[in-house]
């Protein structure tokens, strides 16, 4: 299993030949593949539509400059990759993070998007978005901010800088409305890193886990990454 981040520049048509892993929906939070059992939290109700993300077993190799599927999604919905804008992109590779540049403070072109359609093109309804939490060391200090449209219309944002924390150990953010179409941003950075201006730029690696971990229980673990709660109907 590979548990090391890369930066060596390897060839993208041989990553891109590796395959995700897929998950099976098996009830409520809890899903199924390559052998794993696998929990997202859906503390805002609702069940699942879309999941980015890895399995623990899996070894795909996850590139901020390569496209990046979801391992779950609910049959009704179009399929659209994660989308990392080009100033965040780097070159480093790894199985366990999602990995991304961004200055401090970060720029409306630093961001993480998922973007949630049907295939019919009707209304649906979202229960909570799940940001990814960041993975950091002792005395690094990450702020993160968000941006949820809902059909074309900025629904919810949070513009000034909040802690960050581990959004699997929360509730995620709450939205509780209907939609034709949903846009999901996220941008962070981190406050050690030297301000930039408008001479120097100055940008940090922000680590976002993606990797499934493991439980007391075994062959359960606790999923990560991005994910979207909700209904394929409205209400």
């Amino acid at each position: 299993m590979l548990k090391t981040t890369w930066k060596v520049g390897l060839s993208l048509i041989f990553f891109n030949n590796i395959s995700y892993a897929s998950l099976t929906h098996v009830q409520g939070s809890y899903f199924e593949g390559n052998g794993e059992t696998v929990y997202y939290p859906r503390t805002g109700g609702g069940e699942p539509l879309v999941i980015f993300g890895n399995l623990y077993s899996s070894n795909h190799i996850i590139n901020s400059k390569m496209k990046q599927d979801p391992i779950y999604l609910k049959s009704t919905f179009v399929h659209l990759p994660l989308e990392v804008a080009n100033f965040a992109q780097t070159v480093d590779f790894s199985d366990k993070y999602l990995i991304i540049k961004s200055q401090n403070p970060a720029t409306d072109a630093q961001y993480i998007k998922i973007t949630l359609q049907k295939k019919d093109g009707t209304p649906f309804y979202i229960n909570t978005v799940n940001f990814p939490s960041v993975s950091f060391e002792t005395g690094e200090r990450f702020v993160t901010n968000y941006k949820i449209n809902l059909s074309n219309a900025i629904v919810l944002t949070q513009p000034t800088p909040i802690r960050m924390y581990s959004f699997q150990q929360d509730i995620g953010i709450n939205v509780f409305k209907n939609t034709n179409k949903m846009e999901a941003f996220q941008y962070t950075w981190n406050q050690n890193t030297v301000w930039s201006d408008t001479r120097n730029i100055h940008n940090s690696k922000i680590k976002y886990n993606f990797k499934a971990q493991p439980t007391t229980t075994p062959s359960v673990f606790n999923g990560y990454g991005f994910w979207i709660c909700g209904s394929e109907n409205a209400k």
